[in-house]
């Protein structure tokens, strides 16, 4: 589109596309537009610093054009030196006449993708109040206390799993490992080539919350295993099995504020903020509070194991109280002697605890995992380490009992 500046005091005939979008072209070609406007030398301040240019100019990537100009009251500036500015790319998409700030929605070919998660009793998304889960769900098979969440377990005998976290009656949270679920149109199986080609996983995201601006970073290791994805006010992390070419075995969504609360591994976070700091701390539990949690993390863990064990043809395991008891055991001497080892200095081997608890077995396997903020951390944590994953995967275990307390994780699978 032609270009026509005529100067006069104060007053400068200018293309209006050309100072909002920052870049030149993006308008249909034979359009053209005059406007009279107000050219004032403006002063900028980001975050409490000044910026501007000497001039009042920016150079836009083609030529130089104001910095702002006001227009019938409204005060315009160029999209790209805002950008720069805060730090945040601009993307301009012609065919559909988008402007994207920031990062890029995940899509499928042209269309923007929500976000939801699918089963054949329906869909769910995070926020959907509880009344809504039950008329599509029905009654969970079990409620455990979380801290700051409930959390709600659905399976047919271990068959469609999901495990959802419900706060304030509305849904926070929801994992499934389930191939009877789709993300996005992914489903379990998917690989990551499929799956990069719906979403872009990057290293790094930017999002606001509570007020503050945070910025995420994630490292080698859980990109590979376990990334998360920045939507909006939501976060995707999806699960990969390392031992599988890595493709896709698990996923689950979380509102910001979970996320931030239940941090997966292998995220840093750094955030900024004006007059007040961002709240995302969990709530403090009583030590019987803390205890409930953990029963609840237990049969978790157990139910986890099944799910993925009737997922793979195997079958699976009946709750040992027994061994759930040698398991608290360990936990607790783990947390009290600040150590993590299969043997340990006071209690001794595996083969020892269970000895001295009088449980008879012809085999028996253990799992240790530690600093995991939930049961579906742990157990994806689990099933990506060599050894581990033999135990949850192994067809002769007939028994498993679980124990936890703290951030310590303990199986035992006993036959």
């Amino acid at each position: 589109m032609p270009v026509r500046i005529l100067k006069t005091p104060l007053i400068i005939l200018l293309l209006a596309a050309v100072l909002v979008l920052g870049m030149a072209g993006g308008w249909a070609a034979g359009t053209r537009m005059e406007l009279m406007v107000d050219f004032l030398p403006l002063k900028f301040v980001f975050d409490g610093e000044e910026k501007g240019t000497p001039d009042g100019l920016f150079f836009n990537g083609v030529k130089k054009v104001p910095l702002g100009f006001i227009y019938e009251g409204t005060t315009y500036v160029p999209l790209r030196y805002l950008s720069e500015a805060l730090g945040k790319e601009v993307i301009w998409d012609g065919p559909n006449r988008t402007i994207y700030i920031g990062s890029l929605p995940p899509k499928t070919g042209e269309s923007v993708l929500v976000p939801t998660a699918e089963g054949t009793e329906g869909r769910l998304a995070i926020g959907d109040p509880a009344a809504a889960v039950i008329e599509l769900l029905g009654d969970p098979v079990r409620k455990d206390p979380g801290q700051g969440l409930e959390w709600w377990t659905y399976h047919r005998d271990y068959t469609g799993y999901i495990l959802l976290g419900m706060k304030n009656e509305k849904i926070a949270t929801y994992y499934t490992n389930s191939p009877d679920h789709t993300i996005l149109g992914l489903k379990v199986g998917a690989t990551r080539a499929e799956v990069e080609r719906v979403v872009k996983i990057e290293g790094s995201y930017r999002f606001k919350f509570d007020g503050a601006d945070f910025t995420m970073t994630q490292t080698e290791g859980a990109l590979r295993e376990r990334p998360v994805i920045v939507i909006g006010n939501q976060v995707l992390q999806l699960f990969f099995d390392i031992h599988r070419e890595d493709t896709l075995t698990a996923f689950r969504l979380m509102d910001t504020a979970t996320f931030l609360g239940y941090l997966p591994g292998g995220i840093s976070l750094s955030w900024s903020y004006r007059s007040r700091a961002p709240q995302f701390t969990l709530p403090e539990l009583t030590a019987a509070e803390q205890r409930a949690v953990a029963q609840g993390l237990e049969r978790q863990i157990f139910d986890l194991t099944n799910a993925l064990r009737r997922r793979e043809g195997l079958p699976t395991l009946r709750w040992h109280e027994g061994a759930a008891g040698v398991a608290r055991g360990h936990s607790q001497d783990m947390a009290d002697n600040n150590f993590f080892a299969h043997d340990s200095p006071t209690l001794g081997t595996l083969k020892d605890r269970l000895l001295r608890a009088g449980i008879t077995y012809r085999s028996a396997g253990e799992n240790l995992a530690y600093n995991y903020a939930d049961a579906p951390s742990a157990h994806e944590g689990w099933m990506n380490s060599t050894g581990h994953r033999a135990n949850i995967l192994n067809r002769t275990w007939t028994h498993l009992g679980v124990g936890v307390v703290g951030r310590y994780f303990t199986q035992i699978f006993l036959r």
